[in-house]
């Protein structure tokens, strides 16, 4: 029996591979049976690749979050005891669950330990990197890949952009000389390149990004379609919101409705992974229609996304509740834009009540949405005249941002300014517009910011 274990992790890998997440994770239980049942079928290299792996298919298929940890510490224990006695040989196997680990808890929004992690795998794969350059400058990439990915998050784009671009440089030498191997990581990384510049309202460098990374997933998805719809899927998806940014809404439109044919397959075959993935591309169509002032073609896909979402929630809450709260949201801002404001409030409260309750079980998580939430609430009650109702809502806001600062001031303090700008715009108090200016001028690059600025220095 202890002979056919690694046969048994090389058939959970293939099925890692082709996306067959739920019939891995079957498999891989049973096997999670048979190792506690009988210590002794493995080595402890394969068990600690057992964990790992296991680890992988729980955090993509987003199943509860103490069993993805559960799985990448109980890995990560044994290859810590392995390197200590072993470290050249068993290094590199460290750094990949260390690596796992950092992207698990950036999920997850625990920012520390993402770092953390992140950073423990960097150092590995750099030193590495240094004795064997061709063996591991591959591993290399996708640390710099996930480390930028991470800063752009955490809103530290001199860093993110560093990050990105090394992996970038590593990847397109590593692809032309071996493309089916290296374009998959290349393309990841190009498409990680424009989610930053979008972020940055840099549009045109986006673009050009994002095309590289779709010429590329396009490549590899007719060479195997089953593994790279997804792929590609994502790609179209986010370049159709990109020309949705530039209010390019016919080319924006093209790609949504190609997005929206490869996720309805996706989510036929296999509706635990990538149904979400087909309500969110809903909602960016949703978006994009209300964008351009068709009220129809908008509450059509904002419905769907809501409908997929009510009934993803009632049989997994802990997954989906984030997606139904943004689903609310979002159709809340088009609803207003588009004239509705019965519709939009509903929507708005909703989210409101779903974030409140997710702030509540996991604040370092949801807070900051939350805070958001308070916000655009309390904007929609000032356009419609009800400024007690405004009032309450931009405080509750400021409370929480205020809070947040002392946790995390250079990513929150953009959105503690725009409260407080906000808030003074309606009560028409110069205090505590300067207290918005006197934040702003810190963060001159950030778009919202430079409003900020250039309103009160006009």
């Amino acid at each position: 029996m202890a002979k056919d274990f690694p046969f048994l992790l090389e058939w959970l890998v293939f099925l890692w591979q082709q996306n067959k997440m739920l019939q891995a994770y079957e498999n891989a239980r049973k096997a999670e049976g048979l190792l506690l049942m009988h210590p002794n079928l493995c080595d402890v290299l394969n068990r600690a690749s057992f964990y790992n792996l296991l680890g992988m298919i729980c955090h993509r298929l987003k199943r509860k979050t103490e069993e993805t940890e559960r799985c990448y510490l109980e890995g990560m224990a044994l290859l810590e005891n392995l390197a200590k006695e072993n470290p050249s040989r068993f290094h590199p196997d460290l750094a990949v669950i260390y690596n796992n680990l950092g992207s698990f808890y950036d999920d997850h929004g625990i920012a520390s330990k993402a770092e953390q992690y992140f950073q423990a795998s960097l150092g590995i794969r750099l030193e590495l990197a240094k004795e064997d350059p061709d063996r591991y400058y591959p591993e290399l990439a996708r640390s710099y890949n996930n480390m930028g990915s991470f800063y752009d998050v955490q809103e530290e784009p001199e860093k993110a952009i560093d990050y990105l671009l090394k992996a970038i440089k590593i990847l397109e030498s590593l692809a032309q000389t071996n493309p089916e191997r290296f374009y998959p990581t290349l393309g990841e990384c190009l498409y990680n390149a424009g989610v930053f510049f979008v972020n940055q309202n840099n549009y045109d460098a986006a673009e050009q990004y994002y095309y590289a990374s779709t010429c590329i997933r396009q490549s590899l998805f007719k060479m195997n379609p089953d593994r790279y719809a997804p792929d590609l899927a994502m790609s179209l998806d986010v370049t159709g919101c990109l020309y949705d940014l530039k209010r390019d809404y016919d080319r924006a439109e093209k790609f949504f409705v190609q997005a929206l044919g490869i996720f309805k397959r996706l989510s036929e075959d296999n509706p635990e992974q990538f149904l979400s993935c087909f309500a969110d591309c809903h909602i960016n169509t949703g978006v994009m229609y209300g964008n351009n002032n068709k009220a129809t073609e908008a509450e059509k896909h904002l419905v769907n996304a809501l409908e997929i979402y009510k009934k993803l929630s009632e049989g997994n809450r802990e997954r989906y509740l984030p997606g139904l709260a943004n689903s609310y949201y979002n159709a809340g801002t088009v609803f207003h834009t588009l004239g509705k404001p019965e519709k939009a409030k509903n929507c708005f409260i909703a989210a409101l009540d779903i974030r409140e309750s997710l702030a509540k079980e996991n604040p370092k998580r949801f807070s900051l949405v939350l805070a958001r939430s308070y916000n655009s609430v309390a904007a929609y009650y000032q356009c419609q005249e009800e400024p007690e109702k405004a009032q309450h809502y931009y405080l509750a806001a400021i409370d929480v941002l205020e809070k947040l600062m002392l946790e995390n001031r250079d990513r929150v303090a953009p959105d503690l300014a725009i409260a407080y700008f906000n808030y003074s715009i309606m009560k028409q108090d110069g205090s505590i517009l300067m207290k918005a200016y006197m934040i702003a001028k810190q963060y001159p690059d950030n778009p919202q910011c430079k409003g900020i600025i250039d309103f009160v220095e006009r």
